[in-house]
């Protein structure tokens, strides 16, 4: 049976359900970031604790919402492993769709700061720094070629600035932010951030990557309890609706 019950959202600017998804042998714990889950359920509390204590919990991205007190969890150590870690040591060659996180919340990574450092403070073209920068190991990734940078920056149509502008602190910055324009502070017609429907080639480049990620989580990864960001969980109903395949969603509280 599939269920969409009492969302608790993460602001009121965001769709982004705050939540719990079940699917098969697998439990996502839906949070906002750097926050901890809030469930006011104690059986549902409880039912994720025992999967978790059975299969392992694990982590997303660097292990950021790694505090999640509910279930007794302080550090990356308290889990058995970080998923993204997992994924990216499964792939033979450096997925370009990976490389839409260069322009994904560059208020808190700052990646401008480290292309320009990379590319010497304008020594380097933003390409060529972002080839320097070794961002395969950056990212736990198989080493980044011209070819899947080239592929990467021609689908979104930015190659020829990122081979001809100098990464100097300000140009890497101006690149960098007005890539995040392009592709994530997307609106409707109403003028609501729109997270569903990509509609600029840097979107769908980021929806590829999104789908990747979470492809791997549904169909390759262990059993056990994943701490995620509310807003994939949105993505996970899209991808099983059109697999026409049954899961079950539930609100963190009553």
């Amino acid at each position: 049976m599939k269920s969409f019950i009492n969302f608790l959202l993460e602001s009121k600017t965001s769709s982004a359900p705050h939540g719990v998804f079940f699917y098969k042998d697998k439990i996502l714990v839906g949070v906002m970031h750097r926050k901890p889950a809030k469930i006011g359920d104690e059986d549902l509390i409880k039912k994720i604790q025992d999967h978790g204590d059975k299969h392992g919990f694990y982590y997303e991205g660097d292990g950021g919402d790694a505090s999640q007190p509910l279930f007794n969890l302080k550090t990356v150590k308290d889990y058995k492993s970080g998923y993204d870690n997992d994924l990216n040591k499964s792939y033979k060659e450096f997925p370009h769709q990976h490389l839409s996180v260069l322009a994904s919340n560059t208020s808190t990574n700052k990646q401008y700061d480290w292309i320009a450092k990379a590319g010497e403070n304008g020594k380097y073209s933003i390409f060529d720094a972002l080839l320097k920068a070794n961002l395969g190991k950056k990212m736990n990734l198989p080493k980044l070629t011209p070819k899947i940078l080239e592929k990467f920056f021609k689908r979104i149509d930015l190659l020829d600035r990122a081979k001809n502008t100098k990464a100097t602190k300000e140009n890497a910055k101006k690149f960098i932010t007005d890539m995040e324009k392009e592709g994530y502070e997307h609106k409707n017609e109403k003028g609501e951030y729109d997270w569903k429907t990509p509609s600029t080639e840097l979107q769908k480049v980021s929806q590829e990557a999104e789908d990747l990620r979470n492809n791997y989580i549904l169909d390759k990864a262990k059993p056990g309890v994943y701490i995620i960001g509310s807003g994939h969980l949105e993505s996970m109903k899209r991808i099983l609706d059109d697999r026409n395949e049954d899961y079950e969603m539930i609100g963190g509280r009553k």
